[in-house]
């Protein structure tokens, strides 16, 4: 049986900026080029700073195109 990714417990902040970086395509495309100035307006801790960190923008971008495969379709167009 396949799980639900969930993002109950997921830190606020955490959940906001990675909302950010699915929405906002600008936003996106700064943290893949510079992560610490895309990231540096942002009030962050060390620990909310290093895991963003960590993200792995080949799956980010993925997920990101994932999502806007399933809105297509369920709006019935190839475009979005």
């Amino acid at each position: 049986m396949a799980t639900r990714a969930t993002t109950k417990g997921l830190d606020p902040t955490i959940q906001f900026v990675l909302n950010r970086l699915v929405t906002d395509a600008k936003f996106r495309k700064r943290f893949e080029t510079n992560r610490e100035e895309a990231l540096k307006p942002l009030d962050l801790t060390p620990s909310q700073r290093s895991a963003l960190k960590r993200i792995d923008v080949r799956k980010l971008n993925n997920a990101v195109t994932n999502i806007k495969d399933i809105a297509a379709a369920a709006i019935g167009s190839i475009y979005l």
